[in-house]
């Protein structure tokens, strides 16, 4: 690949690229959820978002991982309630970006 086209291979691979690191990493860990919210984005979509004693996790349909019912997962996380999350994804200030919530189960 030559000049312009190396360029444009490399702005065309990155997206998935992108999907593909983010979800490389995967945990499973016990927190208390402290709060919980939905807020409107200006494409007109929502971010889910769950505020812990482990960080904040955001929750969306993950496409990767087969998770298509995240508003349905969302609403099952109380706060003031323990849980184990399995979590994809990474933590990243730019672009901002949480670890994804993809199963919860009730902690003991």
């Amino acid at each position: 690949i030559h000049g312009g086209n190396a360029v444009l291979a490399a702005v065309a691979a990155a997206p998935n690229y992108a999907i593909t690191w983010s979800n490389t990493h995967s945990t499973h860990q016990s927190c208390t959820v402290e709060d919980k919210d939905r807020t409107s984005k200006q494409d007109g979509g929502s971010d889910m978002r769950v505020y812990t004693d482990c960080g904040v996790f955001s929750v969306a349909d993950d496409i990767i991982v087969g998770q298509w019912k995240s508003a349905d997962l969302f609403a099952r996380i109380e706060v003031g309630e323990t849980y184990t999350f399995g979590t994809v994804g990474w933590r990243t200030g730019w672009p901002t970006a949480f670890p994804n919530i993809v199963s919860i189960a009730p902690s003991s």
